[in-house]
């Protein structure tokens, strides 16, 4: 069965935006580009590496930089690379992520090609002399000719080759090249990447069995992680199946979840939406601790991690900016890559639970997932558990009916502020929202009385509950562009204790 809805997840327009930064291919292009832009580093923040767009990847390390819209991140919003000291070394054995998406532009000048996977059947010579990688032969016997570093899905050949960038940006988050003074860093270690290509410009539509096959060869290749960003509403047997002999072989498999603001309990993406033992199913944050507002969301959804506004490689060695669940990713595969090497007897659904465990209970997150975690990786590292929100029981508490909404419905282009206030004396409170239906580019803001932005609501949410906030006079800041509205919101009631 043809997966024709099939999408690369954070190549949709909504969600990707332009491509920010885009080199010249020229080396001396780069480093003067990269000259400029470190000039804007605080002088505070140390760098980790000699690498000079480290600056821009916030994902990193968050010391609230801005945004391409002029949104100041929040400081500490990233995946707390606080110290990488300790992470392991590379003496220990290799932990192998394998990338299924687009390919890999292996000839881009900041990538690491020495963290590519190599296959020892065809490695080596053959009996006539001539190099097992190339001398066109199934020398492993396992059905394809000179897969020695991948194999392409898509066109059945050995070549893996990215045309459509989503691969490389996506493998550039693990594999750029760190230490040599050009373009990005990644702080990884002890992991290589083993490049599968289901996506070509001739075939961006896999079946579900190409997709099935990918994902059984890459267990087969001795793969302890998959990164998969990519997804399908189509539920498929064949690549569930595939998923189950993951876990069989115990392998973790990370699924993005998807870019088009549905819940996945209702609107599911698959591969992400089998929720099975070895899965992390994962959603993108922008640099505010905020649910972006074009990720999917839902109680099955197990981790949020950054996936907006993220720079990483492009094709013919550019740096370029994209966003999309398809970013965070890679982020959580190569967390859980790391937990492996620091647990290597720890079975998938251990690591799953150890980097469950380490993550952090965020306040923007309530209600987008079944954690409202964001990942930390220095937790991992520490062996430490993350921060949690406190727990709160509402039937003590008090209510108040408010009536506060939207025109029904709202206007196109339309900036608008509401105030909220808890009764006198509270110490807690929170908002019920009896209806929120809007366009996924359409935002309501809930900002606090330090003009921070709390809490960052988008897409058909239904009714629901916002995080528990200090109780203060919020403002509700709701801005929508020019395309087609929706039904708005309406605010029913606030809950508050003293």
């Amino acid at each position: 069965m043809n997966i024709r809805s099939l999408v690369i997840l954070g190549v949709f327009a909504t969600a990707c935006g332009a491509q920010k930064t885009a080199l010249v291919s020229d080396r001396e292009s780069v480093r003067i580009f990269s000259q400029i832009v470190t000039k804007n580093l605080p002088s505070s923040v140390r760098p980790f590496s000699s690498d000079p767009l480290e600056s821009e990847q916030w994902h990193f390390r968050n010391f609230g930089q801005t945004s391409s819209k002029g949104i100041r991140g929040l400081p500490g919003a990233d995946i707390r690379l606080d110290d990488l000291a300790h992470f392991p070394n590379d003496s220990q054995p290799d932990v192998v992520i394998a990338i299924i998406d687009s390919g890999i532009e292996l000839s881009h000048v900041d990538f690491d090609f020495a963290r590519i996977m190599s296959n020892p059947g065809e490695s080596g010579h053959d009996e006539t002399g001539n190099d097992k990688s190339r001398n066109g032969k199934d020398d492993d016997l396992n059905g394809m000719v000179d897969d020695h570093g991948g194999w392409n899905f898509a066109d059945n050949t050995a070549d893996t080759t990215d045309t459509l960038g989503h691969g490389t940006h996506v493998a550039g988050l693990l594999l750029a090249r760190s230490h040599n003074a050009l373009g990005i860093f990644a702080p990884w270690k002890g992991l290589k990447v083993l490049p599968l290509q289901i996506f070509s410009s001739k075939r961006p539509a896999p079946s579900a069995e190409t997709i099935a096959a990918a994902i059984r060869y890459a267990v087969d290749r001795g793969a302890h992680v998959i990164s998969a960003s990519f997804g399908t509403p189509s539920y498929s047997e064949a690549m569930r199946s595939a998923v189950e002999y993951a876990l069989k072989r115990d392998v973790i498999f990370v699924s993005a979840v998807g870019n088009f603001r549905k819940n996945q309990e209702t609107e599911p993406s698959f591969p992400a939406g089998f929720n099975l033992e070895n899965q992390i199913s994962v959603g993108a944050t922008e640099r505010r601790d905020l649910a972006a507002h074009f990720s999917n969301f839902g109680s099955s959804v197990d981790l949020f991690a950054p996936g907006e506004e993220i720079l990483s490689l492009g094709l013919n060695n550019t740096y370029v900016v994209r966003s999309g669940t398809s970013q965070a990713a890679p982020l959580v595969a190569a967390a859980a890559a790391t937990a492996r090497l620091l647990y290597p007897h720890a079975p998938a659904p251990e690591i799953k639970r150890i980097v469950l465990d380490s993550a952090d209970e965020i306040l923007g997150l309530t209600g987008f997932s079944r954690t409202a975690r964001r990942l930390n990786v220095a937790n991992i590292l520490r062996r430490e558990s993350g921060l949690r929100q406190k727990i709160f029981n509402f039937e003590k508490w008090s209510s108040q009916p408010v009536q506060i909404e939207t025109e029904h419905p709202y206007r196109a282009n339309l900036r608008e502020e509401k105030f909220v206030s808890p009764p006198e004396g509270s110490l807690f409170m929170r908002l019920e929202f009896n209806q929120f239906i809007t366009q996924s580019t359409d935002t309501l803001e809930i900002i606090d009385q330090n003009n921070r932005v709390v809490a960052l609501f988008s897409g058909s949410l239904g009714s629901f509950w916002t995080p528990v906030f200090p109780a203060q006079r919020l403002r509700l800041r709701f801005t929508t562009d020019h395309f087609v509205s929706d039904f708005g919101w309406k605010i029913s009631q606030i809950q508050y204790t003293d």
